[in-house]
């Protein structure tokens, strides 16, 4: 009888082994609160003429997270980047509403000069679409997605993402050379290129040598770099290294 017992709890235990190994990991999630700021605005200058802007940007709720929030919103994420170079302490809600403020300003003073050179014979139809969102990134940092979408007479529809790592408790901006050290260049480039082995990494990059771009995902177990179109092709291109 106790060999039985032991002969069960035994084949039980390597099942839990088995399946603790097979199994897939339980996917990350975010430990943070996280609110929206969002704008939405159609302005006409005539019947078939107007510009719409929509914007829906994430940020961390709270007061502890001022800084970070401020820090956020000089990344880039929002295009044109407007914010950058602010004096001003930056919150959410307002920046948003002042970025898109300006760019409906920047589209008027646009469509008046257009009309006034070409005589009206330009459409200014324009449309602006940004939605960032968070993802669990490498340790306790996180990731911010912005995805873009821009349309215009001249241009569009163009749609790309940018990345940015941030740490969550001082908004600092995590770089290559902060995870890779002085010659992350050299290194990292090497790594695409080997990636690329089952083609020319040269041409693929416009005839030089590979190279890691700012625009990045780094999570506990891959470093994905995003080239946006225009940098390697006409479409965005990701390339992505585990580890």
């Amino acid at each position: 009888m106790l060999q039985k017992i032991l002969a069960t709890f035994l084949s039980f235990f390597i099942a839990l082994i088995l399946l603790g190994c097979t199994g897939k990991k339980s996917s990350k999630k975010l430990t943070v609160p996280v609110g929206q700021a969002v704008a939405d605005t159609l302005v006409k200058l005539d019947d078939t003429t107007a510009c719409h802007v929509h914007v829906e940007f994430a940020y961390l709720k709270g007061e502890k997270y001022g800084t970070v929030n401020d820090s956020l919103l000089r990344m880039g994420l929002l295009q044109p980047d407007y914010f950058s170079i602010s004096n001003e302490r930056l919150v959410p809600e307002k920046a948003v509403r002042e970025f898109v403020r300006r760019y409906i300003a920047e589209y008027r003073d646009m469509a008046r000069l257009i009309r006034e050179t070409e005589k009206g014979l330009s459409k200014l139809n324009w449309n602006l679409d940004i939605h960032t969102q968070f993802i669990p990134g490498k340790g306790n940092g996180i990731v911010c997605l912005s995805s873009i979408r821009l349309e215009n007479s001249g241009v569009g529809p163009l749609t790309y993402v940018i990345a940015r790592n941030f740490d969550p408790e001082t908004g600092k901006l995590i770089t290559l050379q902060n995870e890779f050290g002085n010659d992350y260049k050299k290194r990292l480039g090497e790594k695409i290129a080997e990636k690329l082995e089952d083609m020319d990494a040269t041409t693929a990059f416009g005839g030089v040598k590979a190279y890691p771009t700012e625009n990045f995902i780094l999570t506990d177990d891959s470093l994905t770099f995003i080239y946006t179109p225009g940098e390697l092709d006409s479409k965005e291109r990701r390339i992505t290294i585990e580890y």
